[in-house]
């Protein structure tokens, strides 16, 4: 599998409908009680496109993105509308939305994540960063430069390691690596007709989160 650097049409995304998912296994005790094993670290998201292709046009930018992945082979980017902003959606992304790390002296490498909830935080790894927005603080003080950001896998990169105990935050809008989920599309002509006579389903079109490495 490689990783196109190409977005899934972006005015279909919008329609889509998200499911997010994780795999947990509860066992129920002689008590009554109940254990959960968490068997994935991370949750994994997939999104339904089917009712948001809503004309031809759109269907060939859909097909013409399916050929070019080789149907499942090739992941690629996907704007997730419902959380795409290091920050709340009404917000613009700045440098001290996210901390990424602590520096240590030594360590130069630092993955892009975004923190949900206070109690139970849970990080999740920004795989998909977009270059042009990421914001960079160290300390409280935003860094314009001495950094990079690895082209997947949402790595920063420091020319000079930060400081023992300087926290390394980020702001950024975010994409999300995916694949198609099936190995086949399923659409009809008739859905796309004006003035048709019916349609008889939407087109059937999935596609699912995958995990990059740096």
């Amino acid at each position: 599998m490689a990783h196109l650097d190409r977005d899934f049409p972006r005015n279909v995304a919008q329609g889509c409908q998200a499911v997010a998912q994780r795999r947990d296994e509860i066992v129920t005790l002689a008590s009554g009680r109940e254990e959960i094993n968490q068997r994935w670290q991370h949750a994994r998201r997939s999104w339904l496109a089917g009712l948001a292709i809503r004309s031809a046009d759109d269907m060939s930018d859909v097909l013409d993105l399916w050929e070019e992945s080789q149907g499942r082979r090739h992941s690629f980017r996907f704007q997730d509308w419902l959380d795409y902003k290091s920050c709340r959606p009404s917000e613009t992304p700045g440098p001290l939305d996210q901390v990424v790390g602590i520096g240590n002296g030594s360590q130069t490498d630092f993955q892009v994540s975004k923190t949900y909830g206070v109690g139970l935080p849970y990080v999740r790894p920004i795989y998909l960063p977009r270059a042009a927005s990421l914001l960079v603080a160290v300390n409280g003080v935003e860094v314009l430069s001495g950094w990079t950001l690895s082209a997947t896998g949402g790595v920063i990169t420091f020319d000079v390691p930060p400081d023992p105990a300087l926290t390394v935050t980020a702001g950024f809008l975010f994409d999300v690596p995916v694949r198609f989920e099936a190995d086949s599309i399923l659409a009809e002509w008739t859905y796309f007709r004006p003035g048709g006579d019916g349609v008889a389903s939407a087109p059937d079109v999935s596609v699912i989160e995958v995990f990059l490495d740096g």
